[in-house]
Formats: structure tokens, sequence, C-alpha cells
């Protein structure tokens, strides 16, 4: 890596999202459901950090996605769960 690379540090269920959104536009499904994905990414909100360390990314990581479930009462693997496996 060198200065200056931005690195993602969101929880990786918005990724998977966008793969699953682009999953459906190759798949051509119904106008409903792809007005739906639009709406969705569009309203997802993004903001830069600037974490210094490693272990900074990955607690930042971690507790974002605390936060987000908690926020929105979803099921999701427990920061334990997701450094075992």
């Amino acid at each position: 890596m060198h200065n200056g690379a931005l690195l993602r540090v969101s929880p990786e269920e918005v990724t998977g999202a966008i793969v699953l959104a682009a999953r459906d536009i190759d798949n051509n499904e119904d106008i409903s459901i792809l007005r739906a994905w639009k709406r969705s990414v569009l309203s997802t909100t993004s903001m830069f950090k600037i974490l210094p360390t490693a272990t900074a990314k990955c607690w930042y990581a971690l507790q974002e996605r605390e936060r987000i479930a908690t926020l929105n009462a979803a099921v999701h693997r427990s920061t334990c769960g997701s450094m075992t496996g």
C-alpha cells in the first residue's frame, strides 16, 4: 500500500448488496425490483475517515457493523464470530 490509497472499512453487507443488485440487473429482473435497488443505492451514505493503523481499521469496521445492526435490529455475526471465522 502507498500513501494516499483508500481502503474500505465499511461492513461487508453493503458490498454484498451491490453484488446482488448487479446480479438482478444482469438477470433483467422486473423494473420494480430494479427501481428498489436504485432507490437503495442512491440513498446509501458514505464518509471518509482517517484510521492510522490496521488495528484501528479492523475495530472501526467491527464496531460499525454492531452500530448499524443495533440501530436496525438486524441479525449479523458477532464480533467474536467474525474474528473466529
